[in-house]
């Protein structure tokens, strides 16, 4: 039996009736949506501290956005939208009025830990010392947000930055994760790997899909130094080509083709894509799954066997929980933009247009009872 609790403002609900969680790699956010009777409404309001536990794993920590009252049929419930701490980062500047300026030679590590001050984000897992430093002043500019500079960071220095959950005793506990992609790529949920079969993880959906929008051919790398520009290409196959451009961190001093050759097999890993649904929690973000087991009883062979997981989306009720995950090429690099938003598929596009659907449904018995 799954045991599901959902804490909210100091305590744990009583009774709920349905809750979902949203995680992905194509952005910094984690959201949550509870379904519970009206009157917990008393106990939780917006910016309540509210965290998902299912069977003493920490799923989801965060906090209550705001809530919306649903009535049909005599019927009245509340939804609940919550987000995760990241939502602090989007929210709060660097300086408000001066412009901030970390020295040549300083650790990015260290940057992204003065990011997270006062945001209630645990920063004991922040490598202070990648050994990756700044080769040239950097400025934050008055009234930058803070997850500006982390998306910059990442960005430039081929990092990466997430949050996990977690629980210390009594106390639910957001940790940011920081450090070189080649790091974290060797450690922790990257080098977690789950071998998935019916018997251990029983699977009612199985597919892999082709993502027209990685393919291509050839690749251009343009490197931009204060107006003098190195042009690097590497190509696969014959002409004519389809091409993708890429403009390249100036920090990276690698021989433009030699870079331009890494962009090519990296875009060539996100080809194929993978979207598994099954009953069971034991996969994380970032873990890999085997299905050469699954392969071998259904007596197919798959061009790729191994996937990472770069979505996550827990259907939780009552009877149990649904995981729905969606994976790409273990040796995929996640550092590059374009590859995390194609792996993923929450990008704040989806998830703006996600909210407005999820409004849109919960107010037809509205609107249908005020007509009648």
């Amino acid at each position: 039996m799954t045991a599901v609790q959902i804490y909210a403002a100091g305590s744990y609900l009583v009774a709920f009736n349905s809750a979902s969680i949203k995680r992905s790699a194509s952005n910094l956010i984690t959201t949550a949506q509870i379904q519970a009777p009206l009157d917990i409404l008393s106990n939780i309001q917006a910016d309540d501290e509210v965290a998902i536990e299912v069977d003493r794993v920490v799923l989801f920590h965060g906090m209550a956005a705001d809530w919306t009252l649903n009535y049909s049929g005599g019927n009245t419930s509340i939804s609940i939208p919550c987000v995760d701490l990241s939502y602090k980062l989007t929210h709060m500047v660097v300086h408000p009025t001066d412009v901030t300026t970390y020295i040549s030679g300083t650790d990015i590590g260290a940057i992204i830990y003065a990011m997270l001050a006062d945001t209630g984000i645990d920063r004991s897992h922040i490598n202070l010392a990648t050994g990756v430093t700044l080769d040239e002043d950097y400025e934050v500019g008055p009234g930058t947000m803070r997850m500006t500079v982390i998306q910059d960071l990442t960005k430039k220095y081929n990092s990466l930055f997430y949050l996990s959950f977690g629980k210390i005793g009594a106390t639910f506990k957001t940790f940011g994760e920081f450090d070189t992609y080649d790091s974290m790529a060797a450690s922790g949920e990257f080098a977690t790997e789950h071998t998935i079969t019916d018997a251990n993880t029983p699977i009612f959906s199985l597919g892999i899909k082709n993502q027209p929008d990685m393919i291509c051919t050839r690749v251009i790398a343009i490197r931009d130094t204060a107006g003098v520009q190195e042009i690097g290409t590497a190509t696969t196959g014959t002409a004519p080509y389809l091409d993708k451009v890429v403009n390249v961190n100036v920090n990276d001093t690698t021989d433009i083709d030699d870079l331009a050759a890494e962009y090519l097999a990296n875009f060539t890993r996100n080809i194929a894509k993978l979207d598994l649904s099954f009953h069971n929690l034991a996969v994380g973000l970032f873990n890999v799954v085997d299905l050469s087991a699954v392969c071998a009883v259904l007596g197919v062979t798959l061009p790729l066997m191994e996937f990472r997981v770069t979505d996550l989306d827990y259907s939780i009720s009552a009877s149990g929980i649904i995981t729905k995950t969606t994976g790409i090429d273990p040796d995929a690099e996640l550092w590059e933009r374009t590859v995390r938003e194609q792996a993923g598929e929450q990008t704040v596009a989806n998830v703006v247009q996600a909210e407005a659907e999820y409004q849109a449904e919960v107010a037809k018995p509205v609107y249908a009872e005020v007509i009648g």
